[in-house]
């Protein structure tokens, strides 16, 4: 067992090593040389020194960001490619330039970008090409003999018969509307005892393309397994990347210390043993802490530091008293940024009552999760407290919080009645010294503002009820951990994830009640023939289409609030709420309103309903498709792009900001993979309404893999096996829900035609001639599709995995898989925000100048 715990905890760290290291600071308050005035701006210039690292390269160099923007993509501008014959990687990063095209039928996808994005890439692209062969496919088993029967048809009918001649051309001679709609709206009993051959071949091959979308989870299951195994099989640390030592703690009733924690879970775990265990059971313990506010704090003092290091240049050019005023406020300014960050470093960052514990034992950490998890009820309740309490211990964080703002108020206003004034030097020191004055009256105001000491007093009473538990989750992995958003509260992560569910459900419901209100008031004017009613006509549509895309913009941005996660856990939690509404309320409605309407009214003798849908479905997924590629994101990049390569200069930013504006924007794979879904969905349904649109949906998904394919990023690699769960994820809770929507449509429009409508509106089955056979067909083929694919799926793709396409099971290596350890994770995140470092060049320029005025 180990000897020694690594503890990570910034608090105690930063606040140890603030007491040892108290120099004396020349912009301190308690100094007597309080200001700086115009005679010590020469020794600050020679005080101030260009940084060295990466964080602050200076001057920037233009071509160098392109260079590295251009490193990111799967396939470079020819341009760029063009002027640039020898260049093979990016200096700033090392990440090579791929200059190779690819080709999404000839390519192996995973073979070339698996090394460098791990499974998510590939996999991408892949479900991209089986949704274009399945379409394919499904078209020409269809689609062709649908346009055959629907040319038959509307050739044998008897057009003298039929008043609505202009209504006649649109549906029957473009083959706008199903086959059996035509049948409904001609009543045609000839026609339908004539071709009765016609009519069953026409519902056998609506069967097997019904068939074919059922299978369809099956077909993405087994894809997923396949592209799992090659990657196991490309790297065999990949199939053990699951730490069994690690647990997340996501809150706990205080801050114990590690002599506490060691007790506790101790206790917890002590009843199982029959002889004593051993005194230390934890390897690594890691505070998580809400490091937003510095991060924050420290973006403002990079960008203050970065206009003191341009009037430092420009002064060594030219000597203006106006850049010397220039440089004094803006010191100040520096001095302030830095001493809120001192302040918050020496008293404490706030705390998020969540810990990350390694244990030493697999068995340790197996006892200690059964312990505290042992019944669903038990976890629901859990998680029930835990919201309880963050709110409580939330509510209590800003009252002390408030109080002592007061306090620190009251001290600033008594201090600033002791600042001394400046001696007139000039007009500008006059106006330097008020500036000056003014920001020691306010610069304790803005100091700690969330003190760890009073929130420790609040819980000190607490401990762990064992009989409660605590909130634990188990073996996720480094790649599922996003530092910069674990530190998020608890009780602002629910509300948000609450407010963008509402919005949505909201945006749903009231998307599905103007559909139906505009669908009514535009039949109202499809009777009248005056050019106001038919711009009114046109207006409703660009209404329906603009009204899809605000509130995809809309949810996209509560979403964004809302997606500050710790792990893929939470990423599904969000999927879940989300992924039945956009599909029910937004995608399924306009079908099963359309087919409601159709089928309880005497709408089944107007085809032009169809028509209208068709033309709704046709604006929705070109809509989207714009949307998708226009991206906001990418369009704001653009834009600003434009205005930095404009009006750059080398010493307007550092290298490092300069590379992070010029980077394109990352688009979350999971969107991607949810559009192409949709897309994929939209046509499947729409096969039973027109075929035709199957050729639109297969060239947007052509138009969406090229645009793709020169736009997708390398930071991609950064969520392997993260994202690879999120698309196995979303895939399982699109298609559960899709499932019975295919199968409702099917049922409608295929089986369900045993009552007619006649020309005086009663209903009779005198043409029906469609056996029930189709009927139950189709109910017990969703019923044994889908409980196969909730309960069965995994055992189905291993059998055509292993069995059908004989692929070798993969070996598991005997290496032990040793992971980074999150508590150096963390560090390194910290230490790349480039906090510390600025600390270090704000103290050797003080201590500096301090050392030269004595």
């Amino acid at each position: 067992m180990a000897d020694q715990v690594d503890i990570l905890d910034f608090n105690k760290t930063h606040r140890n090593s603030n007491k040892l290291n108290q120099e004396p600071d020349i912009l301190s308050s308690q100094n007597k040389k309080q200001l700086i005035t115009l005679d010590d701006v020469d020794s600050l210039i020679q005080q101030i020194k260009m940084p060295q690292s990466r964080n602050f390269e200076f001057p920037s160099s233009l071509e160098k960001s392109i260079i590295h923007s251009q490193s990111f993509y799967i396939q470079p501008n020819k341009k760029f490619l063009n002027k640039n014959p020898k260049l093979i990687s990016c200096d700033c990063c090392g990440q090579m330039i791929r200059r190779n095209r690819y080709n999404i039928f000839t390519c192996d996808m995973y073979s070339i970008f698996a090394g460098d994005y791990g499974i998510s890439i590939p996999l991408y692209f892949s479900i991209i090409k089986l949704h274009f062969f399945i379409l394919l496919i499904i078209g020409c088993i269809f689609g062709i003999y649908y346009c055959y029967l629907s040319e038959l048809y509307c050739g044998m009918l008897n057009r003298q018969n039929y008043t609505e001649n202009a209504l006649y051309e649109q549906c029957c001679s473009s083959y706008l509307a199903a086959q059996h709609f035509l049948l409904y709206s001609f009543n045609q009993e000839e026609i339908i005892n004539k071709n009765y051959d016609d009519q069953e071949t026409f519902y056998i091959l609506g069967y097997i393309a019904y068939l074919i979308m059922m299978l369809t989870p099956f077909m993405h299951e087994i894809l997923l397994r396949l592209q799992q195994i090659k990657y196991w099989n490309y790297d065999s640390f990949n199939h053990l990347r699951i730490p069994k030592l690690t647990l997340y703690i996501k809150h706990i009733p205080k801050k114990f210390n590690e002599l506490e924690l060691q007790q506790q879970m101790q206790n917890a775990i002590s009843s199982y043993y029959k002889e004593k265990i051993g005194e230390k059971i934890i390897d690594e313990i890691v505070y998580i802490y809400d490091i937003h506010p510095i991060k924050v704090l420290n973006e403002k003092r990079k960008d203050t530091y970065l206009q003191i290091l341009q009037i430092v240049n420009q002064l060594q050019i030219e000597t203006k008293l106006e850049l010397k005023g220039q440089l004094i406020d803006l010191v100040f300014q520096l001095r302030k940024q830095t001493r809120d960050i001192f302040k918050i470093l020496q008293y404490g960052l706030p705390f998020t009552s969540k810990v990350i514990l390694k244990f030493n034992s697999e068995q340790v950490t197996n006892l200690i999760y059964e312990h505290f998890n042992k019944l669903l009820l038990n976890k629901l309740l859990i998680r029930i407290d835990t919201i309880k309490e963050s709110a409580q211990n939330y509510k209590e964080f800003k009252k002390d919080q408030i109080e002592l703002q007061a306090q620190l108020l009251e001290k600033s206003e008594a201090k600033s009645l002791d600042i001394p004034k400046i001696l007139n030097q000039s007009d500008l020191s006059e106006e330097v010294a008020v500036n000056q004055s003014e920001m020691f009256k306010y610069q304790l105001q803005d100091d700690l503002k969330l003190v760890e000491e009073q929130q420790e007093q609040n819980l000190q009473n607490s401990i762990i009820n064992e009989k409660k538990g605590l909130h634990l989750k188990k073996g996720f992995r480094q790649e599922e951990i996003l530092w910069e958003n674990i530190g998020m509260h608890t009780l602002k992560r629910f509300y948000l994830r609450l407010l963008t569910t509402m919005v949505t459900l909201i945006l749903g419901i009231i998307i599905m009640a103007i559909y139906e209100g505009l669908y009514v008031w535009q039949k109202n004017l499809e009777d009248k023939t005056d050019w106001v009613s038919k711009l009114i006509i046109y207006l409703i549509i660009i209404f329906t289409v603009i009204l899809q895309i605000l509130s995809t913009i809309l949810v996209i941005i509560m979403t964004k609030r809302a997606q500050r996660f710790t792990y893929s856990q939470q990423e599904k939690n969000i999927i879940t709420f989300m992924s039945p509404i956009q599909q029910v309320c937004i995608f399924a409605f306009p079908f099963i309103f359309v087919l409601s309407s159709m089928k309880e009214h005497a709408a089944l003798n107007h085809i032009y309903v169809l028509m209208e849908l068709t033309k709704l479905v046709r604006f929705r997924i070109i809509a989207k498709g714009i949307f998708h590629i226009l991206h906001q994101k990418l369009l704001r990049f653009k834009i600003s792009k434009k205005k930095i390569i404009k009006k750059f200069q080398p010493t307007s930013q550092f290298q490092k900001k300069l590379n992070e504006l010029l980077t394109p924007p990352l688009f979350p794979i999971r969107s991607r993979l949810f559009f192409i879904l949709y897309l994929y969905s939209t046509g499947m349904v729409m096969l039973f309404f027109n075929p035709t649109m199957i050729l639109w949906c297969l060239v947007i998904q052509i138009i969406i893999y090229y645009y793709d394919k020169f736009s997708v990023l390398s930071e991609y690699r950064c969520d392997k096996l993260f994202t690879f769960q999120l698309f196995r994820y979303l895939i399982l809770v699109y298609q559960t829900i899709m499932i019975p929507i295919y199968c409702y449509i099917y049922i409608v429009t295929f089986t369900n035609i045993n009552q007619d409508i006649n020309s005086d509106g009663i209903l009779n089955n005198q043409y029906s001639k469609v056996s029930l056979l189709w009927t139950y067909l189709g109910y017990g083929t969703f019923i044994l599709s889908f409980i196969s694919f909730i309960f069965f799926r995994k055992k189905i793709a291993n059998f055509f995995v292993f069995v059908v396409f004989r692929v070798k099971r993969p070996l598991r290596d005997a290496t032990i898989f040793k992971e980074k350890s999150f508590l150096q994770s963390y560090k390194e995140y910290f230490n790349d925000l480039g906090v510390m470092e600025l600390n270090q060049i704000f103290d050797d320029i003080t201590q500096n100048m301090a050392s030269k005025s004595k």
